[in-house]
C-alpha cells in the first residue's frame, strides 16, 4: 500500500488501514484476520504477503484520512487532514462487506 497514515486492528483481528492515494480517491481498506500471514522474516525483517481488502470506504469526507480508532461497539472513527472533519462509519455499515460509500 502507498501511502498509509493509520493502522488499526478491530476485535476479531482485522487491520484497517487508512491509505492517501495520489491522483485518486484516498480510502480505508479493511485486510481481513485470515489473509494476514506472515510471508517469512529476513534479518530481523518481516515482510507480509500481498493482501486484498474486502471492504474499501470511500467518502467525500474522508479526503486525507489520517488517524483511525474503533470504539467499544465496533465503529470506527477516522479524521481527515483536508477536509477537518471526524467521520464515524458504523459498525454495522462495516460488517455488511463490500464498498461502503
Amino acid at each position: 500500500f502507498e501511502q498509509v497514515r493509520s493502522l488499526v486492528f478491530d476485535a476479531e483481528g482485522n487491520l484497517w488501514a487508512a491509505q492517501l492515494v495520489p491522483g485518486g480517491t484516498d480510502r480505508i481498506v479493511k485486510l481481513p484476520a485470515a489473509m494476514l500471514s506472515l510471508a517469512g522474516t529476513t534479518a530481523g525483517t518481516t515482510t507480509m504477503r500481498t493482501v486484498t481488502p474486502t471492504v474499501t470506504v470511500t467518502s467525500p469526507d474522508l479526503d486525507g484520512p489520517f488517524d483511525l480508532a474503533l470504539d467499544a461497539m465496533g465503529n470506527l472513527w477516522a479524521a481527515s487532514n483536508d477536509t477537518d472533519a471526524v467521520v464515524k462509519l458504523a459498525a454495522a455499515q462495516l460488517a455488511a462487506g463490500g464498498n461502503v460509500p
